[in-house]
């Protein structure tokens, strides 16, 4: 019988080590994994930034729509510079103290930020075949879908077609 308990404790023993083993492996590989992820948050940070600083340049310096664009830019890539430089441990930590202080502001955040990358995603995909369809500038709009309303040389349709329902008086 001393036999047996002794096999049982190598046994028990070795699946112990097994077991770290593999906890340290699988930790290894989510790390290795995050800072992968990470890096490529930045790197989406930094190409953003990248348009909207090539979009900003579509416009004159002192245009409403350069100096958004400009801000965004900049900011963006303050953002790629934070995730770049930022300890995995840390950050989640304050995610998980910001979602446990407000959760249904981080559940709304959540959400936008699903949304918008879902957006930025599909849009990134189809990129190409959508912008044949639009005209070269981003802030024109099209009058055409607003079937017999009156519409300005500016574009925009008449505050009384509006209230007429698309019949001038």
């Amino acid at each position: 019988m001393p036999r047996r308990t002794e096999t049982t404790e190598k046994a028990k023993a070795h699946a112990q080590d097994l077991a770290g083993k593999v906890k340290d492996t699988v930790t290894a590989e989510a790390s290795a994994r995050a800072e992968s992820l990470k890096d490529s948050a930045a790197q989406e940070a930094e190409s953003a930034a990248h348009a909207a600083d090539a979009a900003a340049d579509a416009f004159p310096d002192q245009s409403v729509q350069h100096q958004v664009l400009s801000r965004i830019a900049d900011n963006m890539e303050a953002v790629a510079g934070q995730v770049r430089s930022a300890d995995l441990t840390s950050m989640s930590r304050k995610v998980s103290d910001f979602a446990r202080e407000n959760p249904l502001l981080f559940v709304g955040s959540a959400a936008l930020a699903g949304f918008a990358a879902a957006r930025f995603l599909s849009a990134r995909n189809t990129g190409a075949a959508q912008s044949a369809s639009f005209g070269a500038d981003p802030w024109d709009i099209d009058p055409s879908p607003l079937h017999g309303t009156s519409v300005d040389t500016s574009g925009h349709t008449s505050a009384l077609a509006r209230m007429n329902g698309g019949r001038d008086a």
